[in-house]
């Protein structure tokens, strides 16, 4: 019986997830850009690769002055979504490792809504449509808007009800209420309604868009920031830390690969009246034109950081794999230019002794590696499949959990050595993805890879 108890115990142990310790706090403000706050806020966080209905998306609503606190419990990688009536949303992924309390202030940016260009023309105007609980929230039977003769739209809504509830969608990307709305609320599923108590006796109410009314939220920090500054237009988020160097939670997880990420640093130490100073913005990859050359300047900048003596460890090796990210975009986007846009400079091209600081400092299973399974294939061909960094990417390739990152390194180490073997069995890397995955389609390609290096050589 004890057998089978311990038996039982030892099954239960090895296909139980392994959560490495660590924990967060982040807290601070939300409010809009003039640093009122915002009346509806949801913050939604999750934990990358959580898929079991243990592990819902959990909601925090801020209070009434916009402070939120939100406790991240274990280590890995997080998405931090802030929705907002009349405002952007703003997504934020976080690494999360053992660092304890994060101070944050987060200034969302009004949502700039239809300017009336278009609200002459039917087609146009058939897309925009009122829906509610005059109607259960269906849309294909709500109420169509017609254009006025001042550039405006209206539309009316039965009012049989105490209380109308309604939301708009075909003005902006997202269902809401209408711009100007006094009163909003936040439905089950986290998207805002508008709230309007009919007048006694009203059997029908009219809503009206002027898209020349002045907005409910300005977009600009009154006498600081202007557009000459920072083009809003690329931007949802302005981020401030009371610790800047925490920003580097958050900053790797977007240079490891191509991302648009329309946030960016607002130092809390510096005055406002300094914001036109550039130093005081630290955009996150991908507000401007991609190209080679920019994913050069961020990698020559990240080469200089991780040598910060006051960084985590953890953001050291998160700025590692990032850099070989950026190297990745940088090698992969003169691959598709005819002229290449960057030529790497002979005094910042990757040296092995960089690259093997990256064996040192990061471990082969960070999850990290996830974001851009290209980047540890960099790793090899820059190193010019230097030994030492050949047996890391082997234990990448034997205990890292995403497959797309197996993938790419077995096929490149398959490859690079096939060579030196006679039948792709005798491989030890074949043998390690049969034993992990069986003879399945990775098996199939790895096959298909060795053959084709044999005749190459």
């Amino acid at each position: 019986m004890n057998k089978i108890l311990c038996g039982c115990l030892l099954l239960l142990f090895i296909f139980l997830p392994i959560h490495t310790a660590g924990q967060a706090t982040v807290e601070g403000t939300i409010t809009s850009m003039n640093g009122e706050p915002v009346p509806n806020v949801v913050v939604s966080t999750n934990l990358r690769s959580q898929a079991t209905i243990f592990n819902q998306i959990r909601d925090i609503v801020p209070d009434k002055n916009g402070h939120y606190h939100v406790h991240l419990e274990e280590a890995g990688i997080y998405t931090i979504t802030i929705h907002a009536v009349f405002h952007k949303p703003a997504v934020l992924r976080m690494i999360v490792f053992d660092q304890g309390p994060v101070e944050m202030d987060i200034r969302l940016i009004p949502r700039r809504y239809n300017d009336g260009r278009h609200f002459d023309k039917r087609a146009y105007t058939d897309w925009i449509r009122a829906y509610g609980n005059f109607n259960g929230y269906d849309y294909f039977s709500g109420q169509i808007f017609e254009s006025n003769p001042d550039g405006s739209i209206k539309t009316t809504i039965p009012a049989g009800m105490d209380t109308v509830r309604y939301q708009v969608r075909g003005i902006t990307s997202r269902p809401g209420p209408l711009p100007g709305e006094i009163h909003t609320e936040i439905r089950v599923d986290n998207t805002f309604e508008g709230v309007i108590l009919p007048p006694a006796g009203a059997d029908s109410l009219q809503l009206r868009y002027d898209p020349s009314q002045a907005d409910v939220f300005p977009r600009n920090i009154p006498g600081a920031i202007t557009s000459r500054d920072i083009d809003l237009r690329y931007y949802n988020a302005l981020l401030s830390f009371k610790n800047p160097e925490n920003f580097y939670w958050f900053k790797p997880l977007y240079l490891v690969n191509r991302a648009h990420v329309p946030v960016a640093l607002l130092r809390r130490d510096e005055p406002p009246e300094s914001a036109r100073s550039s130093k005081i913005f630290d955009p996150l990859y991908g507000m401007s034109r991609y190209s080679a050359a920019a994913a050069y300047r961020q990698r020559i900048n990240v080469k200089k950081t991780v040598q910060t003596k006051t960084l985590h460890e953890q953001q050291r090796s998160a700025l590692y794999i990032a850099y070989l990210g950026l190297l990745a975009q940088e090698a992969r986007w003169n691959r598709i230019r005819t002229q290449p846009e960057h030529q790497l400079e002979q005094d910042s091209a990757p040296t092995v002794e960089f690259l093997k600081e990256i064996t040192e400092q990061v471990p082969p299973r960070h999850p990290m590696w996830a974001l851009n399974p290209d980047a540890a294939v960099q790793l090899l061909t820059f190193s010019h499949f230097d030994r030492e960094i050949v047996r890391y990417t082997e234990r990448m390739v034997r205990q890292h959990e995403d497959d797309m990152v197996v993938r790419n390194l077995v096929l490149k180490l398959i490859s690079e050595s096939a060579d030196a073997f006679d039948h792709y069995e005798d491989m030890p890397e074949y043998r390690w993805i049969v034993q992990r995955y069986g003879e399945n389609n990775l098996a199939r390609k790895a096959i298909v890879a060795f053959v084709k290096a044999q005749r190459n050589n």
